[in-house]
Formats: C-alpha cells, sequence, structure tokens
C-alpha cells in the first residue's frame, strides 16, 4: 500500500517531505487537534531503523501529550483508508 500511495501522489503533482521536515514538523505543530495522527509521506527508503525495517514519521496528539513516532514503511505495509499523510504540492 505504500507504494500504492506514493505512487498516486505523485501523478497528482504531489511531492514527498524531506525525512528531516518531517520530524521538526512535531516541533511546529502545536496546534494539532486532539486524536489527529498523521504520517509524513517520505520517500520510501529514507528511514531505516535498526531493525532494518524503513518507517516513515508519525505525528499524534492523544491524552494531552503530542507524540512523534514511527510507522513502518515497506511496500506491503498496510495503511487504513482513514489514515491521512502530509504531502509537500
Amino acid at each position: 500500500y505504500p507504494l500504492k500511495f506514493h505512487n498516486k501522489s505523485l501523478k497528482k503533482k504531489f511531492k514527498l517531505v524531506e525525512p528531516y521536515i518531517g520530524l521538526l514538523l512535531r516541533l511546529h505543530y502545536n496546534e494539532q487537534p486532539n486524536k489527529e495522527w498523521l504520517r509524513i509521506a517520505v520517500p520510501l527508503k529514507s528511514m531505516k531503523d535498526s531493525d532494518g525495517i524503513y518507517h516513515l514519521p508519525k505525528l499524534g496528539h492523544a491524552l494531552k501529550f503530542f507524540f512523534l513516532e514511527t510507522y513502518w514503511s515497506y511496500p506491503d505495509a498496510i495503511f487504513h483508508p482513514h489514515n491521512e499523510f502530509v504531502v509537500k504540492k
């Protein structure tokens, strides 16, 4: 699914976000609604964890806290239709 998402985004003239910008967004997006989780659409192989799996950053707000997490980003990873992604125009 990530591969399909990336291909669709590029066809619609959206661009992927550089990984460092995805991380910096957490410092600047401080009005995030509660229970919102945003995945940052970074290039598929740009953030490799020590487990050898590629990840993408995910910003969240829940339980009165702001989160910066990562989410698996390999070609067959599953994203649900309600998941929201941040891309560049």
